[in-house]
């Protein structure tokens, strides 16, 4: 399976309100419950009245379209990456899924993706 490395720095954030949230910025994730508003986007873009952030993720984007009845995708990367201790932060969209993880753990988290099979792009150096 084809995995691309975004080339952006993730923030993910809990916020209150999103008068300054750049919602046509691409790769900004927005998700609302009865008890916490939740955003990820490019540190860049983050709005400067966050309640808290945690920063420097790193996005990885699985590459082909899925079903939303295909079964065990993430199940399966995230499960690679567990198995060495690698904490993520995951993201479903209707055509596919996201995985971030903390920039420190980049390296890692590629060799071991590698090793189990995955094929990865990486964008961080494509202009």
């Amino acid at each position: 399976m084809l995995l691309e490395l975004l080339s952006e720095v993730f923030a993910i954030c809990r916020i209150k309100e999103t008068d300054q949230v750049d919602f046509s910025a691409p790769y900004t994730f927005y998700a609302r419950t009865d008890r916490e508003t939740s955003l990820v986007c490019p540190e860049k873009n983050m709005p400067k009245n966050v309640i808290a952030a945690d920063m420097h993720w790193c996005g990885i984007r699985v590459c082909e379209k899925m079903d939303l009845y295909k079964v065990g995708v993430l199940s399966s990367i995230s499960g690679v990456l567990a198995q060495s201790r690698i904490s993520i932060f995951a993201v479903s969209t209707y055509d596919t899924d996201y995985i971030f993880v903390k920039s420190d753990n980049l390296g890692k988290a590629l060799q071991v993706l590698v090793k189990n099979g995955y094929r990865i792009n990486d964008f961080r150096t494509v202009k």
